[in-house]
């Protein structure tokens, strides 16, 4: 952060300011749904957000050296309650949501307002959603509650309208790409352009899949698919050559390639990374390649949540869904 930026990220500057002005004019409210896509920085932005809140100077920012910066500092605030899902668990459940409101219902100690960030928000199950339903509905005084959340249609309709709502997905690609240029001085445009795309359309998402290489698996990916798609390589040696690459990795990039041919297919502009994916027109068939995205996404949930299966199993799980859905055709004709 800085003066000129008190965002923690340039593109969230707007959003800032607008909630700055809020707390200055006493409009701050007791709740705040702030959301965006994966990559554009969430965490950070509500995690200043509390911050500010509770720092003692009362600054647009937090100054970072009152005895409240240092308390969250060493996350020991006694007036800051943070609700995520737990190590074991797949949820945020309602005892959660229980101890936040006994977490209320005691006086701040140092005057101030009380805070609790809960994230990611659409991660509640339905008990905690009508527990923290029902905090909202009798909202407790000096209190301020900020749901950070990727995916807030999936919050309760309810839930949504207690809260005051800010995004942080109002980025254009000219801000994000000049900005990413900054971060990467060393990647040329077109390279840096490719990895915005990869990353999702987000800047930290594109620094990101810079990180964890995704370019260079994109370029041993596609030739792969093609192979694939076009009966050269068998869908279990395809999973071997990529043995190295994480399954949740190639399930993304695959997902997001298919997307790239089928809304190429329905006449938008296609991306560079899908041009030889375009070529297997006579392969592909969109509803094939929507029972391959179903696919993807099942591989996806048990890569994350099934401890017991092998990567390499859900691998070869993933390989043969795109061989049976680009030679569907092919047996029909």
């Amino acid at each position: 952060m800085s003066a000129d930026h008190p965002a923690p990220y340039p593109w969230q500057d707007k959003a800032w300011s607008q909630l700055a002005m809020a707390r200055h004019q006493g409009r701050l409210g007791h709740a705040w749904l702030v959301s965006g896509r994966p990559g554009m920085g969430k965490s950070a932005f509500t995690g200043a957000l509390v911050r500010a809140v509770l720092c003692e100077k009362g600054g647009d920012a937090a100054c970072g050296s009152c005895r409240s910066c240092l308390l969250m500092t060493a996350g020991s605030h006694p007036d800051f309650c943070s609700v995520e899902i737990p190590e074991d668990k797949s949820g945020i459940l309602i005892e959660q949501i229980r101890d936040l409101n006994e977490f209320f219902t005691l006086s701040g100690h140092y005057g101030r307002a009380k805070v609790a960030l809960i994230r990611p928000a659409e991660a509640m199950n339905r008990s905690a959603a009508n527990a923290l339903l029902k905090l909202l509905e009798e909202p407790p005084p000096s209190g301020l509650l900020i749901l950070e959340s990727a995916r807030p249609d999936l919050l309760l309709p309810t839930l949504r309208s207690r809260c005051q709502r800010i995004s942080l997905d109002g980025i254009g690609v000219a801000e994000a790409l000049s900005w990413l240029a900054t971060q990467l001085p060393d990647t040329t445009p077109e390279a840096v352009e490719a990895l915005f795309l990869l990353g999702g359309r987000a800047p930290l998402g594109a620094l990101a899949a810079q990180e964890a290489g995704l370019p260079a698996l994109l370029g041993k990916l596609v030739p792969q698919m093609v192979g694939v798609a076009r009966g050269r390589i068998h869908a279990v040696q395809a999973a071997q050559s990529l043995g190295e690459a994480s399954v949740p990795a190639i399930a993304d990039l695959m997902q997001r390639l298919v997307h790239a041919v089928i809304t190429a297919g329905a006449g938008f502009a296609p991306r560079a990374e899908v041009t030889d994916l375009l070529a297997l027109r006579d392969v592909l068939h969109s509803r094939a390649l929507f029972g391959f995205l179903a696919e993807v996404m099942e591989v996806k949930r048990l890569a994350t949540s099934a401890a017991t299966l092998r990567q390499a199993d859900l691998g070869e799980t993933l390989w043969l869904a795109w061989m049976k859905a680009t030679r569907t055709r092919r047996r029909r004709a």
